[in-house]
């Protein structure tokens, strides 16, 4: 059986009462409702890491920083600076002061640290882009206090990351500041030793290619012990799975591979590519070649690390900002919930769309009589299925 446009528009013109009834009962109740329903505002902020530093570390040194953050729960194996931030954002750390900040046991009506915080985070948005960019939304029952939170967001995770900048800076100067005194300690005793060897022996001197070496020599192993400066940092600051740490450690093993060949070549070498032999030279030339070559290693590892020390003193007292703010909170203007036009619109069509679907109904079973006995063989069936005795 066809239907034409005039059959459906008469059957629309017969149900017109029950349909118009539906949709004005629906409307009023939503409108009433609206007007009822607690409003929310929403205010949001975008951010981006800082393109040099990530929690203190910098990005030229440790391209892959995840290994250091390796020991928070629930990160990926590899993540970006952007992942680090949000996943900082919905911390405890950071949820705790907002909480306390704004006073939000109160708004949330809860006495529990717990339950305001599984509050906070229902009404807390928080978005990485595709382009690195991280977007906070936050809502709240009123203007100000949205804006506030969004606002309080992006300064924690801030003095969260400079913090963290001043705390790896304290740890790396205290760490190298012992290292650099034990270094300068021994640079004094071989230098006394050299010049007291200069003072016992004024004529000893060495051939052109052996200082060559040497220099050679004193640059390797001045890396080498530069590198492992590094290694035993990395080693205090985190676990043996972090990717720099591996980076490090085959950095030192390239360097000791190089500097073996060096000392056992042409027999208790200089050797690769050097042709003289220091078990060939006069005993006094031997040891002045040591202590000569032993200088310029502890010279050299001392500027290192009187260079890291500066560098680890500017980081203990650094406190700039640590993120690029790409759009400031403001107090938003219109509430975001609930949109009394869009909640009424959307109520009209559903009621239309239902209005119509029961006007077909009960003029189906209207035409074909016997409805009362249809109606009942459908309930039977129902309550089969449900296990009901009738």
């Amino acid at each position: 059986m066809k239907l034409s446009a005039a059959d459906l528009f008469l059957f629309l013109v017969k149900w017109r009462k029950f349909i118009a009834v539906n949709i004005v009962v629906v409307a009023v109740v939503l409108a009433i409702l609206s007007l009822l329903l607690p409003p929310e505002y929403t205010s949001s902020t975008s951010i981006m890491p800082s393109f040099d530093q990530v929690m203190g570390i910098s990005m030229g040194e440790t391209p892959n920083i995840s290994g250091l953050l390796s020991n928070l729960p629930g990160l990926p194996g590899f993540v970006s600076p952007s992942d680090i931030y949000a996943y900082i954002l919905q911390s405890r750390t950071i949820g705790e002061k907002i909480v306390d900040s704004l006073g939000l046991k109160s708004v949330y009506k809860t006495e529990q640290m717990e339950d305001a915080l599984r509050s906070l985070y229902r009404h807390v948005d928080i978005n990485v882009q595709p382009a690195g960019i991280i977007k906070i939304s936050c809502r709240a029952p009123t203007r100000d206090l949205a804006y506030k939170m969004a606002k309080l967001f992006v300064d924690e995770l801030d003095r969260f990351n400079r913090d963290a900048v001043m705390t790896k800076g304290r740890n790396m100067r205290m760490f190298v500041e012992r290292r650099l005194r034990e270094v300068e300690a021994e640079l004094k005793a071989t230098e006394e030793a050299l010049r007291d060897f200069n003072e016992k022996n004024k004529t000893v001197k060495l051939d052109e290619e052996l200082l060559k070496a040497i220099e050679v020599y004193s640059d390797l192993k001045s890396q080498l012990l530069s590198y492992e400066v590094k290694r035993d940092f990395l080693k205090s600051i985190s676990g043996n799975e972090n990717p720099d740490l591996k980076r490090v450690e085959a950095q030192i093993a390239a360097l000791k591979s190089k500097l073996q060949e060096i000392e056992e070549g042409e027999g208790e070498g200089f050797g690769a590519g050097f042709s003289i032999p220091l078990s060939q030279l006069p005993e006094k030339s031997v040891e002045y070649a040591r202590l000569l070559r032993d200088v310029e290693v502890k010279t050299k590892l001392y500027a290192f690390l009187v260079e890291q020390y500066e560098t680890a003193k500017i980081m203990e007292s650094k406190d700039t900002p640590t993120l690029q703010v790409i759009e400031e909170a403001e107090v938003p203007e219109k509430r975001s919930w609930p949109r009394r036009k869009v909640l009424v619109l959307e109520g009209i069509l559903l009621s239309f769309v239902l209005s119509v679907f029961f006007a077909a109904l009960f003029e189906y079973t209207g035409k074909t009589g016997g409805s009362r006995e249809k109606w009942d063989r459908v309930l039977n069936v129902l309550r089969g299925d449900l296990g009901i005795k009738k």
